[in-house]
């Protein structure tokens, strides 16, 4: 039996294509889906009997009767089911003390507990070695890039990334910076932001010079008009807008910056 080459060929082209889709058809499920956290409920001093009476007096509570036909947009009913409406569940349990955290196994307790060791003892050496190049009012700047606020015990990268930046690509920056040699950087919470603005201060703003930025200090160099914050939203994330002197939410990633903040 003759086999005619072109077709072997075409067919092994076709079966590597059908590899290749599979794998990028997984990579983008698991982006899109990924794995979900296991939560427990925890409450200060809880025991497993308080836990187990609590849930059931819950799930008593919280359940709702649902027709069959309803749950399809019909208005008759013909059957129904009882559900446990979870949006009741969780009120009752957070009324009686009880709030959902994530589960940690305690490899995870002993990285994390291992992660803080590193980064103390990092902190610490860096603290050492730097050196006090200049103050100006709560805000002193060191030689090693980074400036303390101390009114706020908030430690400051003395400059934002200097571009264009998604809140993705924002949070990933400021996690894995390591100014100063100190390796538990962090993004900033919105209020946290709000804490560098200062209405009565101003200055062109480096992106745009037309508009000006209110900066309470001019050890931060901060170079367009909003810095992301750590909180995200529905549609984009929160941010501080200093041109404007108050917080927002924008999903806009174009005049955003990414700044390091860490507690000193």
């Amino acid at each position: 039996m003759r086999i005619n080459k072109g077709l072997l060929i075409y067919v092994r082209m076709l079966i590597v294509g059908l590899v290749g889709l599979f794998g990028v058809l997984t990579i983008i499920a698991s982006v899109e889906n990924p794995p979900k956290k296991d939560y427990v409920w925890v409450k200060p001093n809880g025991t497993g009997q308080d836990y187990n009476r609590d849930n059931y007096a819950c799930m008593q509570e919280s359940q709702q009767r649902v027709s069959e036909y309803s749950r399809e947009g019909r208005s008759a009913a013909s059957s129904s089911t009882v559900q446990t409406n979870e949006t009741l569940y969780n009120a009752c349990m957070n009324a009686r003390g009880w709030s959902l955290q994530e589960y940690k196994s305690e490899e995870d307790k002993a990285a994390e507990k291992a992660a803080a060791k590193k980064a103390m003892e990092a902190a610490k050496k860096a603290k050492k070695q730097a050196r006090e190049i200049r103050r100006d009012g709560s805000f002193i700047a060191y030689d090693n890039g980074t400036v303390l606020d101390t009114s706020t015990n908030l430690m400051w990268a003395a400059k934002d990334n200097g571009i264009d930046i998604d809140w993705g690509d924002a949070k990933g920056y400021c996690e894995n910076y390591r100014g100063g040699g100190y390796i538990d950087w962090r993004m900033p919470t919105q209020a946290e932001l709000a804490t560098l603005n200062d209405a009565n201060q101003s200055r062109p703003t480096p992106c745009n010079p037309k508009y000006s930025i209110h900066i309470a200090t001019k050890l931060i160099d901060i170079t367009c008009f909003r810095v992301y914050a750590s909180k995200q939203l529905p549609i984009g994330a929160e941010n501080f807008n200093f041109y404007a002197s108050k917080g927002e939410g924008n999903f806009v990633a174009s005049t955003h910056r990414a700044l390091p903040v860490r507690d000193e």
